[in-house]
């Protein structure tokens, strides 16, 4: 598929387009204009010219056809229906209508493939000038066009500035393309007030095999740029492990924590779908398990619990000596909160708090698991847990590279490592040594590392899935 490219560009003026419709007519105008260079060509026309590099091909009969031609596949463009001049030149002005057999084709061939023509055709020979000058006149045709239903949104894109990302690509052809099959599918002349009042092209819905992007989603969460506004909440879903047919659906995340506690349960699993949130559970209250945030009651409890695992930590150097179960205490009663999970006598099972940070994201601090409660997920749960209730924020936290276990709890969560360029080594690393060695903790060459780790927000991880 080639464009014949051929002499210099011809100089054009602005095309006027005030008050103007979007209709076939219209567009025709639009494009002759924007494309002041020469034209692609259906290949039945390309025989004979002679030569080529000489050749300067913007006539009206060549928009019309490129533009009959979108609905029609790369394998049938030799018997493409093409017009002539005379025919050319009445659609340009608005005074004959698009041919049947065209506007019954592109009601069957749907948007899809109206969008793959464009990119191929028109979209991919078009410098960044030409587009923008393209985007914003059928912006200027839509602002003056009733367009009834629009069951093709074409009102979503109003007032949305062009964007020279690359990533906006398949918007741009989305735009296009929706364009282009709403003026096949009405009169050619201006649209009337009258006219306007009973359009209806409810009947185009059962073609349309794919909906354009949802714009709204990239610019305007009210599309109050657009025609329309709208607003959705997010969905959780809470599904026991194991069983698929059992789920509980939430659009409250405060009523979803609430039930979460309440019934002390514990999240196994996370994922995230173009509009869905998905928890994966298992009852832990079942087990003999209660999870409660950690009051001033439970403070002298968990400096027991962490005292009692002392040896199970390695210091850090900027801890400069003070224990883990004094800094703890001290945290729980100014800094830090804590949740646990606690067993049916009322004990610590497992532990962990959190402090919120000036950068706005979520530090979680001391995890730990009773020896008798440990490969039940229980740090799991509390991980999950705080990535719920903190779904806005990024995580951060870390642990000494020998802890294997807590390793993999946090990989278990969806927590990465957290690189960094070490400029005494001149590499990339996850690793900071400053860990002391217990039985010789002067010794700087016996220092170990941590390692730290991060984890984007559920919120971000959300986005992400919808745009895939």
């Amino acid at each position: 598929m080639t464009a014949l490219y051929t002499a210099e560009a011809r100089p054009s003026t602005p095309l006027d387009l005030d008050a103007k419709t979007l209709t076939f007519s219209a567009l025709c105008n639009l494009l002759y204009d924007v494309w002041d260079h020469d034209i692609w060509v259906l290949p039945c026309e390309r025989l004979g010219i002679t030569p080529i590099e000489t050749i300067v091909r913007r006539r009206k009969k060549d928009v019309v056809n490129l533009l009959y031609s979108l609905v029609v596949k790369d394998d049938n463009l030799d018997d493409a229906f093409y017009v002539d001049n005379n025919r050319a030149t009445a659609l340009f002005q608005g005074n004959a209508n698009v041919v049947d057999k065209i506007r019954r084709m592109a009601a069957k061939c749907g948007i899809n493939l109206i969008k793959e023509n464009f990119k191929k055709r028109i979209f991919a020979y078009w410098n960044e000038s030409q587009k923008e000058r393209f985007w914003i006149g059928l912006q200027q045709l839509i602002a003056h066009t009733n367009l009834g239903e629009d069951v093709l949104r074409l009102g979503d894109f109003e007032g949305i500035p062009y964007d020279t990302n690359s990533n906006n690509e398949s918007m741009f052809c989305s735009f296009a393309a929706n364009a282009i099959l709403f003026t096949l599918s009405v009169s050619n002349g201006d649209i009337s007030e009258e006219e306007s009042k009973d359009l209806d092209l409810s009947a185009l819905a059962e073609y349309i095999n794919l909906l354009p992007e949802d714009v709204r989603s990239h610019y305007d969460p009210y599309t109050l740029s657009g025609r329309h506004s709208h607003s959705s909440a997010i969905e959780f879903q809470l599904m026991p492990d194991g069983v698929i047919h059992e789920v509980k659906t939430f659009h409250s995340l405060e009523k979803l924590l609430d039930s979460i506690i309440k019934k002390s349960l514990l999240i196994t699993k996370i994922k995230c779908t173009g509009k869905r949130i998905i928890l994966h559970y298992r009852d832990a209250g079942k087990e003999g398990y209660r999870l409660k945030r950690i009051g001033k009651r439970d403070i002298e409890a968990a400096y027991e619990f962490i005292k009692n695992h002392h040896n199970e930590f390695r210091e850090k150097v900027s801890w400069h000596g003070e224990n883990i179960e004094d800094m703890a205490k001290e945290g729980l009663e100014e800094i830090w909160t804590g949740y646990a999970y606690f067993d049916s006598n009322g004990r610590l099972a497992s532990y962990l708090d959190y402090k919120l940070r000036l950068d706005s994201d979520l530090e979680l601090g001391i995890a730990l698991t009773a020896e008798n409660h440990r490969m039940k997920s229980l740090s799991t749960g509390l991980i999950n847990f705080f990535r719920l209730k903190f779904m806005s924020q990024r995580l951060f936290t870390g642990t000494y590279e020998e802890n294997v276990a807590m390793r993999k709890t946090l990989e278990t969560c969806g927590f990465l490592p957290n690189y960094f360029y070490d400029k005494n080594s001149k590499i990339f690393t996850c690793l900071v040594r400053e860990r002391l060695d217990p039985n010789d903790r002067d010794n700087e060459l016996k220092y170990t590392n941590s390692i730290y780790y991060y984890c984007n927000s559920l919120l971000f991880d959300l986005r992400c899935a919808a745009e895939q």
